[in-house]
């Protein structure tokens, strides 16, 4: 998904190595202040001055402050993709069944309680393009591949429709939370909605849906992560 050199790769070059770690501390910095003011509060000097980079260098690397912030959101879901899958690895092969409930569960869960992807859920539009972006690559092959194994009542050509629908009510769920405050079960009641839409039997997935999670690994966030523009 993205296109960028290794850290460590001999083809990079300094100039390229300077621009990489500029970027990387732009978004960084972009992070902490967003996270501690919000996005529309958040200044373009707040993050310069907390990246240790000049005020104008930002537009070098990103046209708007809207573009630093998509590209930090890409971060942010790239970075929950990733532990999602390290926390799952197991029960791919001990619960397959299982897999979607809980990876949907845990990204549904991690959402509704990060200030940042709250904020994004009242701009709906650009939070379902942005996740449609960082998660489609994923989630569409594991639909596939369960269809295939008799796990979902879903036809293969429906996948990108039944997809389209069930982001939809995960961006959803994480506004309700956002704006109305979360209920106990708020994240169960999203995922058991995201199963039936993608084609899991109610009953499978009511009870899927309410299973024991297990602990999400510590965010350890790529900021030299890009998915681009296309």
């Amino acid at each position: 998904m993205s296109s960028k050199l290794a850290p460590d790769s001999p083809q990079e070059g300094r100039r390229a190595r300077r621009r990489r770690e500029t970027r990387a501390k732009l978004l960084q910095a972009a992070h902490i202040v967003m996270s501690r003011v919000g996005v529309e509060s958040a200044t373009i000097k707040e993050i310069t001055q907390q990246a240790d980079v000049g005020f104008g260098t930002v537009y070098s690397y990103f046209e708007t402050k809207e573009k630093l912030a998509s590209a930090l959101l890409d971060c942010m879901i790239h970075d929950v993709v990733r532990r999602n899958f390290d926390v799952t690895e197991d029960l791919t092969h001990t619960a397959p069944e299982t897999v979607a409930a809980v990876r949907n569960r845990m990204f549904v869960r991690t959402g509704m309680n990060d200030p940042l992807w709250c904020w994004w859920s009242k701009h709906p539009e650009q939070l379902f393009d942005r996740l449609d972006r960082g998660i489609s690559p994923y989630a569409k092959p594991d639909i596939r591949i369960s269809i295939t194994n008799g796990e979902l009542e879903l036809a293969q050509e429906d996948v990108d429709f039944a997809w389209r629908m069930a982001l939809w009510v995960v961006v959803g769920g994480i506004h309700d939370v956002a704006v109305h405050g979360a209920s106990t079960n708020e994240d169960v009641r999203v995922t058991e909605a995201v199963l039936r839409l993608i084609g899991m039997p109610p009953a499978k997935a009511q009870a899927y849906a309410a299973i024991e999670l297990p602990e999400m690994p510590p965010s350890e966030i790529d900021w030299d992560f890009a998915i681009g523009e296309s």
